[in-house]
């Protein structure tokens, strides 16, 4: 979102997002004891971060983000796939639908942190926030 407001750190923002995809990545491994099953989820997520910062570049641009926003969903798709390949215990359909609500929030988010309807981004950033939480509840219980 540093691009919204121009903010010079963006560069180092992008950089603690990319690191955190790959800690994300590392910690899948841990759980799953498949290296690979990191390798490839931090792939992925990196993908995630990429086209979502595409999103927010065209947004701003006042550029389509329709063909950016399909990429987005099959990414989701891609990395739900991941996580139910590598523990069967993470249902495909439950985790999917849970990227895809949370693509579909967070894109709200950015869009009104993108117009200044502050008002919007808060109730959506509150949304994305209890999405993640549901999302990190579901991964627990499958692990624990």
């Amino acid at each position: 979102m540093a691009a919204v407001y121009q903010i010079p750190c963006l560069n180092v923002d992008i950089e603690a997002l990319l690191r955190n995809q790959d800690d994300l990545g590392r910690n899948f491994s841990k759980l799953t004891c498949y290296k690979k099953a990191g390798q490839e989820l931090a792939t992925e997520l990196r993908e995630h971060i990429r086209i979502a910062i595409a999103i927010v570049i065209a947004t701003i641009a006042s550029q389509s983000i329709d063909a950016l926003y399909k990429e987005w969903q099959s990414n989701a798709r891609v990395i739900a796939e991941i996580y139910h390949k590598f523990n069967c215990k993470i249902k495909f359909d439950k985790i999917n639908t849970l990227f895809q609500e949370h693509l579909e929030i967070t894109l709200a988010e950015a869009i009104a942190i993108i117009i200044h309807d502050c008002q919007a981004a808060q109730i959506a950033g509150d949304i994305a926030l209890a999405r993640i939480r549901e999302m990190t509840d579901y991964f627990n219980s499958k692990f624990c």
